[in-house]
């Protein structure tokens, strides 16, 4: 998007960049809340999911959610 001439009227690229900033937060943070509930209900490891892709995927939304208030909150 950087090095390709845009109009600044495309919605596309207004919704490619909103998108790309609250996506990966969402879709995250839904798929932690059913690791939860399958935890509390003891079923996550029955549901086949290795442990070490559970607890990365928790890793980075823990990162996600570091950065997003980061940057939206700069020191001054």
């Amino acid at each position: 998007m950087r090095y390709v001439h845009v109009d600044p009227d495309n919605e596309i690229v207004g919704n490619i960049i909103i998108l790309g900033y609250f996506g990966p937060l969402f879709v995250n943070f839904f798929v932690n809340l059913i690791v939860i509930l399958l935890f509390i209900l003891r079923r996550v490891w029955a549901s086949g999911v290795p442990r070490w892709l559970l607890i990365t995927n928790f890793v980075f939304f823990i990162v996600q959610i570091v950065l997003f208030y980061q940057f939206n909150h700069p020191i001054q």
